[in-house]
């Protein structure tokens, strides 16, 4: 037995074990940052090791960063900050590459959810998880998507609510003729307001009389369409907006005021057009008819308040309804279902979840991350065997040093093998799973970049070292001095 070498190979079957340790409990064999938010290089999205992992997307907050859904970086991943937060979880629980064990990470939001609503089922199987309205993933993404399209429409009737309080601090009572403080009366309040600025009647007040309504609706709309042929049945019909112009050319570009150019901004204006909207919706329900030659018998009679408007597009109005189906279809322009899917499951070009050929896409990719699960349960178990099979053939070699027993030196120095040989069956199992294929791989601005991390680098130490001190420890045995109690020696002398 040569016993420097069996020493040497038991050092480095020590310095595997620790590797192989270090390996187990660090937390960043593989790094998860957003490309081209520098704030996420510093401080990782995700950071995921063999057993425990973390994640935090505080990173993205602020980031202005677009990202492929066409979002900014901030705005697509906001429901993943804070209440989706990781802390040193088992890295089976990390919802980010387990979404469908794991309630897509939005356990939180879900809490109040009733026993048996699909979106907290046990999971059961990726194919389960996605067959039709009522499965798991399909349930929860458009429970995700409803959450998102009744906020934007209680921000829809938040600045409805606001612009018309401005209109009525700024005294329009009405949208139409009405009454004698509707339309007309806050034509000529503007009329006379140029008048003042100019320091000249300019403005004749009688131009006002032929304004019925406040701005012309866009005929891409069949609302739009429908006042056109309204319109064309008064004689000399105009909108409050139309007016402004034809002044502010007479007097080539002159009207300056900040509250008479705030009128016909494109803010004021778009919420005019809704305003009336609305009230033509009303109009032609209480009519019963779309003619426009009866239509234009009522549409002077029109009364249509900012407060009515309000109120018709607030919580349970009669505009509400079409005020949800147009946030709806904003927020499908904004592809934002597309956003969430991909950020949550890694599947982009998700726009419809009745789709059968895009439910196989999320299926197919479920059943990638159940194999990436089974190579890191093995890895689980194949780690920590390889470290202590690292470190009691550690054990026996320096034992066998110190005895001069050169059976332990055999005995360690397999060990040593048997360590190298598991923590790379386990390593290279990880490295062979879906997920790693994603490590290094070229992606766009906002999305989530996989990189090697240090405890990837720390494994090849986990491997080396116990298989190159096992090797020593073997060498030892056989190729030690006659004196020392060496296999091979010891053959040779018997022979001679």
């Amino acid at each position: 037995m040569l016993k420097p070498v069996a020493a040497v190979g038991g050092a480095l079957a020590l310095a595997g074990a620790g590797a192989i340790g270090a390996v187990s409990l660090m937390e960043n064999f593989v790094e998860a940052g957003i490309k081209g938010v520098e704030a996420c290089d510093e401080n990782p999205v995700g950071q995921v090791g063999p057993f425990k992992s973390t994640l935090s997307f505080d990173c993205t907050e602020g980031s202005t960063v677009i990202t492929a859904a066409g979002l900014t970086a901030d705005a697509q991943y906001a429901s993943f900050r804070a209440p989706a937060d990781l802390e040193s979880v088992e890295t089976g629980l990390f919802w980010p590459l387990f979404p469908n064990r794991n309630v897509y990470g939005q356990a939180e939001a879900f809490e109040a959810f009733p026993a048996g609503s699909p979106q907290i089922a046990e999971f059961e199987s990726c194919e389960n998880s996605w067959d039709g309205a009522t499965s798991a993933g399909v349930s929860t993404f458009n429970t995700l998507l409803a959450g998102v399209v009744a906020g934007e429409t209680a921000n829809a009737q938040q600045g409805i609510a606001d612009g018309n309080g401005l209109l009525k601090g700024g005294l329009l009572t009405n949208y139409f003729q009405n009454t004698s403080a509707g339309i007309v009366q806050f034509c000529q309040g503007v009329a006379t307001g140029i008048n003042d600025a100019v320091g000249a009647a300019v403005i004749d007040l009688a131009d006002c009389n032929n304004v019925v309504d406040y701005a012309a609706i866009p005929t891409t709309d069949l609302t739009g369409q429908l006042r056109v042929g309204i319109l064309a049945q008064i004689s000399d019909a105009t909108s409050l907006v139309e007016q402004i112009a034809v002044w502010n050319t007479s007097l080539t570009g002159a009207i300056t005021d900040a509250n008479i150019v705030s009128l016909v901004s494109t803010d004021t204006v778009g919420l005019a057009v809704t305003c009336q909207k609305a009230a033509i919706g009303g109009l032609t329900a209480a009519a019963g008819t779309t003619d426009p030659a009866i239509l234009a018998t009522l549409y002077p009679t029109v009364n249509f308040s900012p407060d009515a408007c309000t109120a018709a597009y607030g919580p349970g109005g009669a505009a509400e309804a079409g005020l949800i189906a147009q946030v709806e279809l904003g927020v499908a322009a904004q592809g934002v279902l597309t956003a969430l899917v991909s950020g949550i499951t890694g599947v982009g070009e998700i726009t419809d979840l009745s789709n059968a050929t895009q439910l196989e896409q999320l299926v197919e990719k479920c059943n990638d991350q159940e194999e990436d699960l089974s190579a890191i349960e093995t890895a689980q178990i194949l780690l920590p065997a390889g470290a202590a099979a690292a470190g009691v053939a550690a054990i026996l070699l320096f034992v066998a040093v110190a005895t001069a027993k050169a059976p332990l030196v055999l005995a360690g120095g397999v060990l040593g093998l048997v360590g190298g040989v598991l923590t790379m069956v386990a390593l290279l199992g990880v490295r062979n799973a879906p997920v790693y294929a994603n490590v290094g791989s070229e992606v766009v601005d906002g999305d989530v970049e996989y990189k090697s991390g240090f405890g990837a680098t720390l494994g090849l130490a986990g491997i080396g070292a116990p298989v190159v001190g096992g090797l020593l420890g073997i060498g030892s045995f056989f190729c030690g001095t006659g004196e020392e109690g060496g296999a091979l020696s010891s053959k040779v002398d018997n022979t001679y």
